[in-house]
């Protein structure tokens, strides 16, 4: 140990010679002093923003790495349908997400968690993933829950699940994000095999239906059952939803 503690003394002692030699040539090497200064505080300034970068990453990935991507999930779903078209059985996908002016007043109501977590940006993407996370709860192990951050939406297969269960499983769902946030999703819905035969058929319609229900809201006064936004739920299913499921039985 006192071998290893002198050769790591005098390396240290040689380092501080090496670096008080450069420090006293470089404004020689390059200009007058204060370039040096400059250059140093560019440097720290640089390494302090991609630590902060780093961490301000790293927050993110934990906080959205519960949620896989749509385009990972993309071979199962392909899997279920093609074995759902093998056994002539019903499937359906469903687009859910908040729109921009919920997800705002949303994040006003709770400006003070925004700050808790550092700037609005973070507080989208933590309430992204608890939303992911109450979605998670509420599908059965044969549904799949996937994610497009970008487009702040979710993706969700539901296995063996026709048009009038998927409305009631859209409910269900709603009704415990709204207990736990206190706001409701809006959903596009496809059928197979009556609104397409493939992924991408099936998610066109439902985004078509998707952004029907957003066009439908905005125009809606506010407190009106179409728009989503204070609803009355019973039982869990709320009057639109309930109505819904009564015009497919019909």
């Amino acid at each position: 140990m006192d071998i290893l503690y002198n050769i790591g003394w005098h390396f240290s002692i040689i380092g501080s010679m090496a670096l008080e030699g450069f420090l006293h040539n470089f404004p020689a090497l390059w200009g007058p002093g204060c370039g040096f200064a400059f250059v140093a505080v560019a440097i720290w300034g640089w390494r302090k923003k991609q630590n902060s970068d780093q961490v301000a990453s790293g927050s993110q990935r934990a906080l959205l790495s519960n949620i896989p991507t749509y385009q990972s999930m993309l071979p199962y779903m392909t899997f279920e349908l093609t074995r759902a078209r093998r056994y002539n059985h019903n499937l359906s996908m469903l687009i859910l997400g908040l729109d921009h002016s919920q997800k705002q007043e949303l994040l006003n109501n709770n400006r003070s968690d925004s700050n808790q977590w550092g700037n609005e940006q973070l507080a989208s993407k933590f309430l992204f993933s608890l939303i992911g996370t109450i979605l998670r709860e509420g599908l059965r192990d044969s549904d799949i829950l996937s994610c497009e951050i970008l487009n702040d939406r979710f993706i969700v297969q539901l296995t063996d699940t026709d048009n009038a269960k998927a409305i009631r499983a859209v409910a269900r769902l709603n009704a415990m994000v709204y207990d736990q946030v206190n706001t409701r999703l809006r959903a596009g819905i496809a059928e197979f095999p009556s609104n397409g035969l493939t992924i991408e058929d099936l998610l066109k319609y439902a985004e078509m239906r998707f952004y029907h229900h957003a066009a439908k809201a905005e125009a809606a006064p506010a407190g009106c059952h179409d728009g989503y936004r204070t609803q009355k739920v019973e039982n869990g299913i709320s009057r639109a939803d309930r109505d819904a499921v009564v015009s497919e039985k019909h």
